[in-house]
C-alpha cells in the first residue's frame, strides 16, 4: 500500500450519501489504485462478466468494475486468479482464455496474452520474469484432460517459450525459494519445476504411511514448509491438509476429514494460522500444532467463495458465492466479530492486499 491523496478521497466522499460504505463505479482520479485492497470477482461462466473492485478501508469507499471504468471494456471471461508482481497485475481469465498484464496502480498499459494453445487457464506463478500458467486444455476430454499443461510465458515478449505436458488437471501453482510447484488435482502428487531448465525435476507423493491425500488443489509456502489443501475429488466436503518439509520434499503430516469446499479450494495464511472455507464457515488451523478443526471460527450469513486476511490489520475478508448478482463482502476482526460489509462484483473469489 502506498500514498493516497486523503483530501481527494474526502472530496469524493462528500459527493455521495455515506452509510456503512460508499459505492461508485467511477475511477479515482489521480490517486488511482495505490492505497487499498483489490477484490477479484470471478463472474458467471455463461456471462463472462468477471471484474475487479477496489476497496479503500480508510474511507470505506468501494470502486466496482474498475477495469472497465479505466479501459472502456470488461475483462471478459471469468477470472480464475489474479496476482500482483511488483507494479503489475496478472489476471488469468477462463472462457476467454487470456492472461491480462496491466499496471497495478492505474489499470493502464494493459497487455493481453493469448494463444490458441492457451485453453482453460487456471492459475499463474511468476519467477525470473516468466509466467507459469496452469491450463486444463479442451473440455471435450473431461474429466481426464490429457492435454493439460503448464504454459511458460516470457513476460518481456508475452510469448509462450515452453509447454510442460502434465496429462492431469492442474490447479494451484506456486513460486517459492527458486522453484515452481504444481498441484495436479486429479492425482496425489506435486510436480516440482526447475526454472533454470523449465523441466519437472521431481514429484512429491502426498502419502504418509497408509494415508494418501488426493485432489491437491491449492498450496501455501511458509518458510521451509509447504501446506497443500486437497479436495479429495469426491465433493464430500472432507479433504486433506498435507504438510511437506521442503528441505527434502518429505511429507511430515496429513490431516484427514478437513472441511473443504470440494472444488477450487481456497485457504490463506496469517502469521501461524491457516484460514479455510466450507459452505458458510471459516475454520482455522494452527500451523505450529495442526489438528483437524471441528468448530467454525466464523459463520457468515452466506456461502463463502473467497477469503483473504489483511497482513497489516489481521482483518478477515470473506466473499459471497453469488453468481447471479453482485456479491457481498464481510470483514471480520481477529476476534471473529464483524467490522463492516460492502458489495462488490459477481462471485467474489479472492483479495489482494
Amino acid at each position: 500500500m502506498k500514498y493516497t491523496n486523503k483530501l481527494l478521497i474526502w472530496l469524493l466522499l462528500t459527493a455521495f450519501l455515506v452509510t456503512s460504505c460508499t459505492e461508485t463505479d467511477d475511477p479515482i482520479p489521480l490517486g488511482r489504485y495505490s492505497d487499498g485492497i483489490w477484490v477479484v470477482n470471478e463472474g458467471n461462466f455463461t456471462d463472462g462478466n468477471g471484474s475487479l473492485s477496489f476497496w479503500i478501508p480508510d474511507s470505506s469507499l468501494i470502486i466496482n468494475d474498475a477495469f472497465r471504468a479505466e479501459n472502456g471494456s470488461q475483462l471478459g471471461g471469468i477470472i480464475q486468479q489474479m496476482i500482483q508482481q511488483d507494479n503489475r497485475l496478472l489476471i488469468v481469465t477462463n472462457a476467454s482464455d487470456q492472461i491480462i498484464n496491466t499496471d497495478a496502480n492505474t489499470l493502464e498499459n494493459s497487455i493481453t496474452i493469448t494463444d490458441e494453445s492457451i485453453v482453460s487457464p487456471f492459475n499463474v506463478a511468476v519467477l525470473n520474469n516468466k509466467a507459469y500458467v496452469t491450463t486444463w486444455g479442451s473440455s471435450e476430454n473431461f474429466p481426464s484432460y490429457p492435454d493439460a499443461s503448464v504454459k511458460i510465458i516470457d513476460l518481456a515478449t508475452s510469448n509462450i517459450i515452453k509447454t510442460i505436458d502434465l496429462g492431469e488437471r492442474p490447479m494451484g501453482i506456486l513460486s517459492h525459494q527458486g522453484s515452481i510447484y504444481v498441484a495436479n488435482e486429479q492425482g496425489d502428487q506435486i510436480e516440482v519445476i526447475d526454472p533454470a531448465t523449465d523441466e519437472i525435476v521431481s514429484s512429491i507423493s502426498l502419502t504418509l504411511g497408509e494415508v494418501s491425500a488426493t485432489g491437491p488443489s491449492k498450496m501455501i509456502a511458509q518458510g521451509n514448509t509447504l501446506w497443500i489443501l486437497c479436495s479429495n475429488n469426491d465433493f464430500s466436503g472432507d479433504g486433506f491438509l498435507v504438510e511437506v518439509d521442503l528441505s527434502d520434499n518429505s511429507v511430515t503430516s496429513i490431516l484427514t476429514e478437513v472441511p473443504v469446499s470440494g472444488f477450487n479450494e481456497k485457504f490463506v495464511l496469517y502469521e501461524s494460522t491457516l484460514y479455510l472455507i466450507n459452505d458458510e464457515f471459516v475454520y482455522t488451523i494452527d500451523t505450529t500444532a495442526p489438528v483437524t478443526p471441528t468448530t467454525a471460527f466464523i459463520t457468515a450469513p452466506f456461502t463463502i467463495y473467497g477469503i483473504g486476511v489483511d497482513p497489516t490489520t489481521g482483518n478477515i475478508y470473506v466473499g459471497e458465492s453469488e453468481f447471479g448478482d453482485e456479491a457481498d463482502v464481510i470483514i471480520y476482526n481477529q476476534a471473529g466479530t464483524q467490522v463492516t460489509t460492502f458489495t462488490a462484483g459477481v462471485g467474489v473469489n479472492s483479495f489482494i492486499f
